[in-house]
């Protein structure tokens, strides 16, 4: 079974057998961490991190949005605005987006804490970032913008 750092603030996602989570490491170095276990047994499936020092934002417990499961695909988004798309069943990174500096996030004092929306073919992020970039969307399979509000 594997072990899950849980100071997370968000629910897991169960989908077709898997359990999906996301937690955050902070020795040896600040990492975020999206893992998939078995839902019978819990045995790790696949778990993919990246370094994410919190910045700005006023408690280390993270990351606050639950992985979405769409279509084969799994989205993760993290506390500083780390934005993933995976192979729901093998973790292979499809595509990512650093949020925060595509659109310099004025982040909240909780970070980035909104569950991605799916709606049709979009996916839908609470961003809050300058120069009125409040919600983008965008395409879900290839990650291309499609507008902001």
């Amino acid at each position: 079974m594997v072990s899950i750092n849980w100071p997370g603030l968000f629910g897991p996602t169960v989908a077709n057998g898997k359990v999906y989570v996301s937690d955050r490491i902070e020795k040896p170095n600040q990492r975020e961490r999206v893992l998939c276990v078995d839902e019978k047994n819990g045995e790790k499936i696949w778990e993919f991190s990246y370094d994410c020092v919190y910045s700005g934002v006023g408690y280390p417990a993270g990351p606050r949005a639950s992985v979405v499961i769409n279509n084969g695909k799994a989205y993760s988004l993290g506390t500083m605005g780390h934005f993933y798309c995976f192979d729901a069943a093998s973790g292979e990174v499809i595509w990512n987006k650093d949020l925060n500096t595509e659109y310099e996030i004025i982040m909240p004092i909780w970070g980035i804490a909104a569950t991605p929306l799916i709606v049709d073919e979009m996916i839908i992020v609470h961003v809050s970032g300058s120069n009125n970039a409040c919600i983008v969307a965008f395409n879900k399979i290839q990650a291309k913008k499609s507008g902001g509000v």
